[in-house]
């Protein structure tokens, strides 16, 4: 990964709900999500911890057994091997930026 970049020359992967841009090093991975109206990411759970922010719109962000409304500007905390879920309360996309300690390999292009 190169030292610099910009999200809008970054490539993008359409997900279904979302799509999303990828930036990292390697141990820790920022990702700008564009949620669509109404989508959401469902409950999962993962070992890499995760900081959420969200830059744009309105989502219910879920935490284990724990739900709160985040306009922009909210942030949240998700340790790790904790189920959460996400879901855009809007009718306008939404944008949310996470972070990942370590990468999500997961998301690399194989």
């Amino acid at each position: 990964m190169e030292h610099f970049a910009n999200w809008q020359d970054l490539p993008e992967e359409a997900l279904g709900s979302a799509e999303r841009k990828l930036f990292y090093g390697e141990k820790i991975m920022l990702v700008r999500n564009n949620l669509h109206p109404h989508a959401g990411i469902p409950s999962h759970a993962h070992p890499h911890e995760q900081l959420l922010h969200v830059l744009a719109g309105a989502c219910d962000v879920t935490i284990g057994d724990k739900t709160e409304h985040l306009t922009a500007g909210g942030v949240a905390w998700v340790p790790s091997n904790v189920p959460h879920a996400v879901v855009n309360t809007e009718d306008t996309p939404s944008i949310v930026v996470d972070i990942f300690s370590p990468i999500r390999e997961d998301f690399l292009k194989k």
